[in-house]
């Protein structure tokens, strides 16, 4: 009982400790005008992913998700020791582009014990502090949405998203997975994003359509 207490107490702190983070990153930046001003580990839009990683680390962590367009390739990594704040980042790049710019840009905070309700909590305190960011910028929310990867409509995802003028956006979503996705390892994540309008527009209608 001891050492489950103890274990706890350590994923409490962790999550506090995350929540801190967040809060003075996006407090940090409340004269921020476009995206650009943003980072997520120290990587920003328009940043070239060879800065970060050598070209052979990058090749060997690229995968293919998207279904019906190879346009855009997504880098992923996990657990990297220069990582403060999450757990994984994933980048996406446009297919030809020999230097990597960074079109779009995510964190990801994984919850492997099921519990959605904790990534619900930390999800307000992130949403309440990017809309102190910015006020004015137009602001879309939605609930328990089905994500495009699960044809079955069984995984959902909670969402709000900020528009800014250029057609670039800022969005912190809460995804909820099926069991069949959790057997294949893929657990419930909160995951800050960060897109240009080009990418935002290859999701809708390129990717899986």
């Amino acid at each position: 009982l001891t050492h489950i207490r103890h274990s706890e107490k350590v994923f409490i702190m962790k999550r506090l400790l995350l929540i801190l983070i967040l809060t003075l990153s996006f407090q940090s930046l409340t004269r921020a005008d476009d995206i650009s001003d943003f980072e997520i580990e120290g990587m920003s839009i328009g940043d070239s992913l060879l800065d970060f990683y050598s070209e052979i680390e990058i090749k060997k962590n690229i995968f293919s998700d998207y279904p019906n367009s190879d346009r855009y390739r997504r880098f992923f990594i996990i657990d990297s020791k220069s990582f403060e704040t999450y757990e994984g980042v994933q980048v996406n790049f446009k297919k030809n582009d020999k230097n990597y710019i960074i079109q779009s840009i995510s964190g990801e905070i994984k919850y492997r014990d099921g519990n959605i309700e904790d990534c619900y909590k930390l999800l307000s305190v992130v949403v309440s502090e990017i809309s102190k960011s910015f006020p004015n910028t137009k602001k879309q929310s939605g609930n328990d949405l089905p994500k495009r990867i699960d044809p079955t409509g069984a995984s959902t995802f909670t969402v709000t998203e900020w528009y800014f003028s250029s057609g670039d956006s800022i969005q912190a979503a809460c995804s909820d997975y099926s069991k069949i996705f959790k057997k294949k390892r893929q657990y419930d994540d909160l995951a800050v994003s960060l897109d240009t309008n080009d990418f935002i527009q290859f999701i809708i209608n390129e990717a899986y359509n």
